[in-house]
């Protein structure tokens, strides 16, 4: 019984990890980008101060 939950939580976490890449370069593969100018106007010194805190100037390897 314990293998057998194992062997469950063990392809839930496989499952998880796919999903959350897949969806990861989904975001990254559709144009646009989280700070659209058409929703609310940035300044461009205020879109790169946001770009460089969540990390999304850094290459997609490091994100």
């Amino acid at each position: 019984m314990a293998r057998y939950l194992l062997g469950r939580f063990a392809g839930i976490l496989i499952v998880f990890f796919i999903v959350s890449v897949v969806v990861f370069l989904l975001m990254h593969a559709i144009p646009g980008g989280p700070y659209n100018e058409d929703k609310v106007p940035l300044s461009p010194e205020a879109k790169a101060n946001y770009m460089r805190k969540y990390g999304l100037d850094r290459p997609l390897v490091e994100q």
